[in-house]
């Protein structure tokens, strides 16, 4: 035995996605984590009792180890890739980033690819023609901002394309101008199969005696992920994660050298927050402004066990219904005709948040697009700050706006997306 001082919180983490053996270690990449949120303790043995018959009472007998598991959990602020001016542009380049990583194990796919401009021969607030060959850059389901005028853009969907010309939902304020920006984003949409799981290495720095021993390593991470926008808080998701196996505390030579993150600032939930609460049927943008939104997302993923294979699994895979894929908890002031119109009627409502940063070509967005969903459960009305509010939960629905082949993330019941 040997006791240390350590400090928990000075650390370097990495992330990298298992295509499909969850046993084998992946490619990493730096991740920054919130700092304080990453937490191994969950990670665990399975001890099996020994049970054999002894004349003596208290004869105890050693148990036998079994099967590796446990948990993993851990924070990571939403931001935009390739620091302030990196964004998906016509003359843009798409990156590796660590949330996504993380992002497209859980979700089982992402899209990104460069932007383009627009045409404006032919095009309208509903449909937009882009430069001749970039339309197969925005496969229906795709999140983009489109500059409507110069230096403003607005948020849409593309619901479905022909060629170089895209659909629109919602539409535009106005038919945009020839020239302007068409921005492509990082879009995460469920797969219905998927065999990826997460890798993830965490190595602490801080002490000077046997760190090199306080060193993690957990692969086959499959698990539920968090979505939380607060007023005046920083966006983040939260991963609750469930390791196939672990190693650790050991020293495997991670590297604990200094680096920095490619992106830019977290996104805070500020004035500029982009809130969308409507009826799916509504075409136009209808903002509404709420005062929180936390979004949990059920992966559905799960392992084929056997009595071989990398402690007792061969694969991790969507084997759960995913029914429904997303559940949204959002707070806004008192509003009674969401509770005797909306919800006796049980109508479809879309929810569509982002948060921004930045102005012209240097706007970034971080948010989420939830195109078809119910309330469940009667509006609740809140006391919160001796002022009233509704809180009220949404399950998530097939997305039913797209037209055109449908794909995984065409009809996909949620979205994230980076710009």
């Amino acid at each position: 035995m040997a006791q240390v001082d350590i400090r928990a919180r000075d650390a370097a983490t990495y992330l990298g996605v298992q295509a499909s053996a969850i046993g084998t270690a992946p490619t990493f990449t730096r991740a920054f984590p919130v700092v304080g949120s990453f937490d191994v303790s969950g990670i665990e043995q399975a001890h099996l009792a020994n049970m054999d018959e002894s004349v003596n009472l208290y004869d105890h007998r050693q148990p036998v180890l079994g099967l590796k598991a446990g948990r993993v959990k851990f924070d990571y602020y939403c931001k935009a890739v390739g620091g302030v001016t990196g964004r998906l542009d016509a003359s843009g380049a798409t990156a590796t980033h660590p949330l996504g990583i993380a992002l497209n194990a859980m979700f089982g796919s992402e899209n990104a690819a460069v932007g383009s401009l627009v045409v404006a021969a032919g095009s309208t607030a509903t449909i937009i023609n882009v430069s001749v060959g970039t339309g197969a850059n925005f496969p229906a389901g795709t999140i983009i901002a489109v500059e409507v005028t110069a230096g403003n853009y607005e948020l849409t969907r593309v619901i479905t394309r022909a060629t170089d010309a895209l659909t629109l939902r919602p539409i535009l304020s106005a038919p945009p101008g020839d020239g302007l920006r068409v921005v492509n984003s990082y879009t995460y949409a469920p797969t219905e199969n998927n065999a990826q799981s997460l890798g993830v290495r965490r190595a602490l720095a801080g002490g000077a005696t046997d760190i090199a021993a306080y060193e993690w390593q957990m692969l086959g991470c499959i698990g539920k992920a968090k979505l939380t926008m607060q007023r005046n808080e920083l966006m983040k998701w939260t991963f609750d994660l469930e390791c196939a196996t672990w190693t650790g505390p050991t020293a495997a030579g991670y590297s604990i050298a200094a680096a920095t993150e490619s992106t830019t600032a977290p996104f805070a939930v500020t004035g500029s927050t982009l809130t969308l609460f409507q009826l799916s049927s509504d075409l136009t943008r209808t903002a509404y402004a709420l005062k929180s939104v936390e979004t949990e997302l059920d992966f559905g993923m799960g392992y084929s066990e056997e009595l071989g294979g990398t402690e007792g699994k061969t694969t991790a895979f969507r084997s759960k219904g995913g029914r429904p894929f997303g559940k949204a908890t959002v707070r806004f002031r008192a509003d009674r005709v969401i509770d005797d119109t909306n919800w006796t009627n049980q109508n479809d409502h879309t929810l569509f948040c982002a948060a921004t940063a930045g102005a012209t070509t240097a706007q970034r967005w971080a948010g989420f697009d939830m195109p078809s969903a119910e309330i469940v459960g009667k509006p609740k009305m809140i006391e919160d700050g001796e002022q009233l509010w509704t809180e009220l939960a949404l399950e998530s629905k097939t997305d039913t706006t797209t037209t055109g082949t449908a794909t995984d993330r065409s009809r996909s019941p949620v979205r994230f997306f980076l710009i």
